[in-house]
């Protein structure tokens, strides 16, 4: 007290000293308590468990050969049925792999040390497992490497020198669902040869017969995703492999759980040749033999399996149809008698739907599957009935609409669920009931939503919906439950004064408040879409704008994921507040990291997302910007390296390269662009061949028509040759007639592909 009297600046500073004095005394006795009782090598085992954890990642229990069970359960670890360890809690998992240094208020370097650690812990638990692999550890390392994309900062890289010589040394004779999860791992190109040839010698010795259907669909993946390598190097195996599965394959999907099974023929399907698609179909109506009656997920299942058949198969519908009918699992679920269980019924008209076995005259039937659904409704749960309505709304629509407007599921929601005092619900499962409801008839869902006047909100379902949210206490439930909202109060609702603008303003604080903490870019980007998309005025949206920097420019430095070009993109497109978003962005983004990731990301999407984020800060327009940009071989090594990326995405890449590029003045040759990337059009086509969907190469072909007409028409004329009925893809077209050294006179000049194809040749070439 008799001491001089700090200035007002030192005096504010003294208590923030002391709490954070506090905290960090407060975290090193949590770190303390985390670890307590665990020797050395305990230690070094649990915080492998931790730093798996992170990654949403389970360590099976034989490679955790050094530490008993007990501890691991002390530690805050749980096993799963499959017996693999987890600790749930994020906190426990930071505090494990805590270091001495004190904890700073720079987001980005915390987690940067946070994916030091992780690798420091896995390091050992990896090398351990390399020196005798199982298949355990090798789908564990895999599991890894897919889930360690999300943690920039290399780690992915990283792990994957420590598990390749793991990879690499998996003999022929391992299980071949061993072998698939390798041939996933995204390896080098030499090493991804010699574990494909494994994989179809593996699979062509022991047969499909002998794994289960996940198993199955794993290999099916693997070899679709090297199919270009399969095809090339060895052509005769992977037609046989492709040949068999079939026959080796249905009396395992006839024991098996349906969803295995729509699994297995969505892979098969979607390689698009003609081996698979004569095959798809059997296998089909084998997965319906085990369904069951009072499981609505089997009912999912049936509606995907026929609907699987009608679109990977050729043959006529009617005749599909029946087939399906008669299969003894579909008889099953379409004689079952549902009383007490509103989905279930919902989901059993669906399929009735599906399979043409309505009746003629609509009016009565719609009327009496409304009363069935009124009278199971006090005795349905709130996810059998969203359920039920996902499904037949996406069978028939119409069909749906009759019965929800015939039946009184308004006064069950009103009454049951969305209200105060209701049983527990979370956002989620709020969201989708709005969602699925809102599909098959809007006017319903705004009974639901709204007063009998159909212009003020209901204010019990408001109160309910924010009770919810703020019992949650997350931002992911405020995203989902405005993003429900919006198509049915934006087409239906009273205008400025809807649910969406009640729901916003009862819950800004919250949101301000929750936005501040919020890590995960993800969940920024989805409230952040929600908002914008509702409508919110400018004025609520400004107060969060600096908060979506921060997250931009932290998110964009630490991470390789799309989170925040996505969310840079949709704020500063805004007609309002972008401007203020992108001047506010603009200094927080370093020109070397926009370089980095719009040249050197590991996605092709990510690259393009990357390259309009520049061209929305202005930085094309420097010249500096532009001679880093194409200087020093950095353009022509990121051409190059779209050689190996997704066909589709790697156009878009070269669209977007273009687009740069002509912000800053320079002469765009797309043509060549293309041709740097890889000259031959031979080899363009075979990766327009290996596209696993017909969307997508309607995509890509406009693309290339896009980017250049000749370059496209010399890829479609090598495409057209690879569709030929001597190979096993596509449809069959007609043989090109003989050409001699001297054609007549009277033949008639070849035809050339027009620039712009016509939608029937499109057509023929997606099928």
């Amino acid at each position: 007290a008799a001491g001089p009297v700090p200035p007002a600046a030192e005096a504010r500073e003294i208590p923030e000293r002391r709490e954070a004095k506090e905290a960090e005394t407060i975290r090193r006795a949590f770190v303390h308590r985390a670890r307590a009782g665990t020797t050395g090598k305990e230690l070094a085992l649990i915080q492998a468990v931790a730093a798996s954890s992170l990654l949403r990642v389970g360590v099976p229990q034989q490679m955790l050969t050094g530490v008993s069970p007990a501890v691991l359960r002390r530690a805050g670890a749980w096993r799963d049925r499959t017996k693999r360890w987890y600790i749930a809690r994020t906190s426990v998992c930071q505090a494990l792999l805590a270091t001495e240094e004190a904890v700073t208020d720079d987001t980005g370097r915390e987690w940067r040390r946070t994916s030091d650690a992780q690798y420091e812990a896995l390091a050992p638990l990896l090398r351990d497992a390399a020196s005798a692999p199982s298949p355990k550890a090798v789908q564990f390392a895999t599991a890894l490497l897919s889930a360690a994309d999300s943690a920039g900062h290399g780690l992915r890289n990283r792990l994957l020198l420590l598990v390749t010589p793991m990879l690499t040394a998996i003999g022929p004779d391992a299980p071949p669902v061993l072998l698939a999860h390798a041939v996933l791992a995204d390896l080098e190109h030499e090493d991804q040869v010699g574990l494909v040839k494994k994989l179809l010698r593996a699979v062509l010795a022991g047969g499909w017969h002998t794994l289960t259907g996940r198993q199955a669909t794993t290999c099916l993946s693997a070899i679709r995703r090297r199919r270009e390598l399969a095809v090339r190097h060895f052509p005769s195996l992977y037609r046989d492999v492709l040949e068999r599965i079939g026959h080796d394959m249905a009396p395992v999907l006839a024991r098996s759980d349906p969803a295995q099974g729509v699994l297995l023929v969505h892979v098969l399907g979607s390689y698009w040749e003609k081996a698979t698609a004569a095959q798809v179909f059997p296998l089909a109506v084998k997965a319906t033999s085990q369904c069951d009656p009072s499981l609505v997920e089997h009912y999912h299942a049936a509606v995907d399996l026929v609907d699987a058949a009608l679109k990977f198969r050729g043959n006529r519908r009617s005749d599909l149809l029946k087939e399906f009918t008669r299969a003894p699992g579909i008889r099953r679920l379409l004689a079952a008698d549902h009383r007490r269980d509103a989905g279930l019924i919902l989901a059993q008209a669906a399929l009735m739907l599906m399979l043409g076995q309505w009746p003629e005259h609509p009016a009565a039937p719609h009327e009496r599957m409304a009363g069935l659904v009124s009278s199971a409704l006090p005795h349905s749960s709130l996810d059998s009935v969203t359920r039920g309505l996902a499904l037949i709304g996406r069978v028939g629509v119409w069909d749906g609409r009759q019965i929800v407007r015939s039946s009184t599921i308004v006064s069950w929601l009103k009454s049951r669920v969305l209200r105060i005092g209701a049983p527990p619900v979370t956002p989620w499962q709020t969201a989708q009931l709005i969602q699925e409801l809102g599909r098959i008839d809007a006017p319903t869902c705004v009974r639901v939503l709204y007063a009998p006047d159909g212009v003020t909100p209901d204010p019990e379902v408001v109160e309910m919906l924010v009770d919810r949210v703020l019992a949650m206490g997350d931002l992911k439930g405020v995203g989902h439950v405005i993003s429900a909202l919006t198509p049915v109060d934006r087409f239906w609702g009273p205008g400025d004064h809807g649910i969406c603008a009640v729901l916003c303003t009862r819950l800004g604080p919250f949101i301000g408040f929750a936005l501040e903490t919020e890590e995960r870019g993800s969940v920024v980007l989805r409230l952040m879409s929600a908002l914008v998309g509702a409508d919110v005025p400018p004025q609520a949206l400004a107060p969060l704008l600096e908060r979506c920097v921060e997250r931009v420019a932290v998110d964009a430095d630490a991470s390789e994921k799309d989170h925040a070009p996505r969310l840079a993109l949709l704020l500063g497109g805004h007609p309002v507040v972008g401007q203020e978003f992108t001047e506010r962005l603009r200094p927080r983004i370093e020109d070397e990291l926009l370089l980095r990731r719009a040249t050197r990301a590991g996605s092709a999407e990510t690259r393009a997302l990357y390259l309009d984020l520049t061209r929305l800060l202005g930085r094309t327009l420097d010249r500096g910007f532009a001679e880093e940009f194409v200087g020093e071989d950095g353009l022509d090594t990121a051409l190059r390296e779209l050689g190996n990326q997704n066909v589709t995405f790697a156009l878009k890449v070269v669209r977007s390269f273009g687009l740069a590029l002509r912000d800053a003045g320079a002469v765009v040759d797309h043509g060549s662009m293309l041709r740097f990337v890889e000259p031959e059009p031979s080899v363009w086509a075979l990766r327009l061949k290996g596209t696993t969907s017909p969307e997508n190469l309607v995509e890509a072909l406009h693309l290339l028509r896009k980017l250049d007409a000749g370059f496209a028409r010399a890829c479609l004329r090598e495409l057209d040759r690879l569709h030929r009925p001597e190979t096993t893809f596509g449809t069959e077209l007609p043989l090109p007639a003989a050409v001699s050294a001297s054609p007549p006179a009277s033949a008639a000049p070849e035809r050339p592909i027009p620039a712009a194809p016509t939608p029937s040749r499109v057509a023929a070439l997606a099928r």
